[in-house]
């Protein structure tokens, strides 16, 4: 199981994220649009110094190394100019919208996460760019064995077994933890909610 980041900072979000590295969450995702590196660097000393190889950052890459991060994630400009980043020593991670996308994808990456796989839950006006059984056909007759192949984009506890069912090794989760933890739910309960997620994963 794959965490990403609400893309705002919210009020208890590194103690929340402290507790679920504790509880076994192997990936985390930083994504947080428009921070600046002094910001995200605040930002990342509140995640303990122990869990700092699990993040990958969607921004900020001059960051990675001074923060001993796990990888980073292609969005945006970094995307256009993927380049000069392809030497960085870390996991690296594509993003695509549509299956067209995953022919553009460059050598050197190691990770492909496609979204929306389902509809999105912290996005309802973002919708699904997949025909029906589309990603099934593709992981079946295209599936890369050395890259690892990420579902994002609704994923809850009834669309995540779905998701490794089709053909993907893992799953990525954002509205499904984050919704509930915004809307005040208690952490014994997000807790339970994260466990599933990641017994889920690990099937």
């Amino acid at each position: 199981m794959i965490l990403l980041t609400w893309p705002e900072n919210l009020k208890g979000e590194h103690e929340f994220l402290n507790l679920l590295f504790e509880e076994g969450l192997e990936i985390l995702h930083v994504r947080k649009p428009g921070i600046s590196d002094k910001d995200l660097s605040a930002f990342l000393q509140g995640i303990k110094y122990e869990y700092h190889g699990r993040i990958m950052l969607h921004q900020g890459f001059a960051l990675m190394q001074e923060f001993f991060c796990r990888g980073i994630h292609f969005s945006g400009q970094s995307k256009r100019s993927y380049k000069k980043y392809l030497n960085i020593n870390g996991f690296k991670c594509w993003p695509v919208h549509g299956i067209e996308e995953i022919a553009g994808m460059p050598d050197g990456i190691d990770q492909l996460m496609l979204s929306p796989v389902f509809q999105s839950i912290s996005k309802e006006d973002y919708q699904n760019y997949w025909e029906p059984g589309e990603p099934e056909r593709h992981l079946k007759e295209n599936k890369r064995p050395m890259i690892k192949y990420i579902a994002l984009g609704g994923i809850d506890i009834n669309t995540a077994p779905k998701a490794l069912e089709m053909g993907f090794d893992d799953f990525a989760v954002l509205g499904a933890i984050w919704v509930p933890f915004i809307s005040g739910r208690s952490y014994g309960e997000l807790l339970q909610l994260f466990l599933k997620f990641n017994a889920i994963s690990k099937r």
